[in-house]
């Protein structure tokens, strides 16, 4: 706001414990196992995510955020 912004969001892009976790060790694995254990962190944190739903803004992959210039 000070630097003449308005209208300023937020917004979290991804999310989950395991895909963060995962994001970290990929470059490190060989290719035929990371799809394997990118399939198992992705449907672990679907399911994390359904039972609470508050440990999106938790682990956070990314943010995407947008304003107006005034």
């Amino acid at each position: 706001k000070e630097a003449g912004f308005s209208e300023i969001k937020i917004k979290t892009a991804g999310a989950g414990p395991f895909t963060a976790g995962y994001l970290q060790i990929e470059p490190f694995m060989p290719k035929i196992l990371r799809v394997i254990i990118f399939s198992f962190s992705f449907l672990a944190d679907k399911l994390i995510l359904r039972l609470k739903p508050q440990a999106k803004e938790h682990y956070p992959l990314g943010y995407v955020w947008s304003a107006k210039k005034v």
